[in-house]
């Protein structure tokens, strides 16, 4: 966010109850002090982490039928470790 990229975990939580603050804070480039872990408190309260993981599963889960099945052992393990690094925001299903 700091380098004014924003990314889909942003993205969601400006849709969020949290949006307007949030965006007061990107809008502001972040120039006091603290306004920067602000906005990251802000992406997390408002869902954006979580809902950025459930569409990357999403998005893993359709590749994962086009593959062939060796291919999709190895991509399974990856992607589901990938997403589950972070236990509090795993929204792999089973």
């Amino acid at each position: 966010m700091a380098s004014g990229n924003l990314t889909a975990p942003v993205l969601f939580a400006l849709q969020s109850v949290h949006g307007d603050e949030l965006l007061d804070l990107i809008d502001s480039e972040f120039v006091e002090e603290g306004d920067l872990q602000r906005a990251i408190e802000l992406v997390t309260a408002g869902g954006g982490v979580a809902a950025a993981k459930r569409l990357a599963s999403e998005e893993a889960d359709k590749v994962l039928k086009l593959l062939h099945p060796p291919a999709c052992v190895c991509f399974v393990f990856h992607v589901r470790q990938t997403l589950c690094q972070d236990q509090l925001f795993c929204v792999v299903p089973g």
